[in-house]
Order: structure tokens, then sequence, then C-alpha cells
């Protein structure tokens, strides 16, 4: 149902449509979700979602979250399917999925990172969103925000079609440490 509510011409068209969808999809993802670290007061909890590689591919991925003072409790892949879902249904394009990591890079599978769903408005306005707002900002803007408490971050130059394909691109330590350049690091706070 909500996706039918953003495909109508009250999100969808007229001159502020791009400003629109961002929100809309603002207040929907602040009024009905959470995130993992806002809820648990961990700030690298995380979810292992049963997608492909831990990636959230299905509203009844979504809809089987618990809920937290009446939202449901997801992440960043989670954040980052709802836009990708939500946007699309407003007119926009899926360019594909965006990461980021924290820190130093890491031998093991559990460290810091971050997904964003890279979209483009009909009027070729594009933003990231892997959080419950979004705004026109770059990938390397989404990941500053959305990292803030890890440190150091890097954004690897990739658009990925998938979640999982992003996913797995981040796990893959000779993966990092090739795909980035000294632009593509951002200093911590």
């Amino acid at each position: 149902i909500v996706e039918q509510y953003f495909a109508s011409p009250s999100v969808h068209s007229g001159h502020a449509s791009d400003f629109a969808a961002m929100r809309n999809y603002n207040w929907y993802a602040n009024h009905f979700y959470v995130h993992i670290a806002v809820s648990s007061g961990n700030p690298t909890a995380d979810i292992v979602w049963p997608g492909s590689e831990g990636s959230c591919n299905l509203w009844s991925e979504i809809e089987a979250r618990p809920l937290h003072q009446g939202k449901r409790v997801v992440d960043c892949e989670g954040y980052a399917f709802i836009a990708s879902r939500l946007f699309a249904a407003a007119g926009w394009t899926l360019d594909g999925f965006r990461i980021a990591y924290g820190g130093a890079l890491r031998q093991s599978s559990n460290f810091a990172y971050h997904v964003a769903a890279q979209l483009t408005s009909p009027r070729s306005r594009a933003i990231c969103v892997g959080t419950q707002s979004a705004r026109t900002r770059s990938m390397h803007d989404e990941a500053r925000e959305a990292m803030r408490p890890n440190g150091a971050m890097r954004v690897m130059p990739d658009v990925f079609p998938t979640q999982a394909a992003a996913v797995q691109a981040v796990r893959q330590p000779a993966r990092q440490q090739g795909a980035l350049t000294p632009a593509d690091q951002i200093p911590g706070p």
C-alpha cells in the first residue's frame, strides 16, 4: 500500500516531485522504523538479514523485524531496501547500491560498513539513502552521517546492481584495498 501512495500523483508529479518524494520518505521512515543502534543503545549493533550475503531483499523481511516503541527495527540494509522500493514507485531510477566501510581494513567479516541505495529522480537529482533521511547528497555525505561513531571511513567507488553484490565486495579485503584511491577516504569526526 505504501508503494501505491508513492506512485500517486501527489508524490509522483508536479514541479516539486523530487522534494515531495524525499519529504514523504523521511516522514514514513521516521514514523515507522528505528535503527537497531538506536533501539539497542549499541552503536555497532547490526542485523543479520536472511537474503544473499546478508542483504535485505523483501518486504516480508522488513515486516518480520521486531518492534521497538511501535517502530520496526532495521539497519542500513533495511533502509536502503525501503528507499529503493519507495523512490522507484515515485518514478526514480535505482542506479544500484553503494558501500562505505569504517576504520582500517579488516580481515574478519565483522566490521562496520554502510550500504545505501543510489537513486536518480526524473529531474536527474541524485541521492544516496541508507538511513531514515533522504536529502540531496553524495555517498560521501551519506557515509559521513551514518558512520560518524566509527571514525574514519572509505567509500568504494563502485555502484553495485544489488545489495548482495555490494556487501560481498566490501567483505573481500583485497577488493577493498584495490578499489580505493586517497580521494575515496573520508576523515572521521
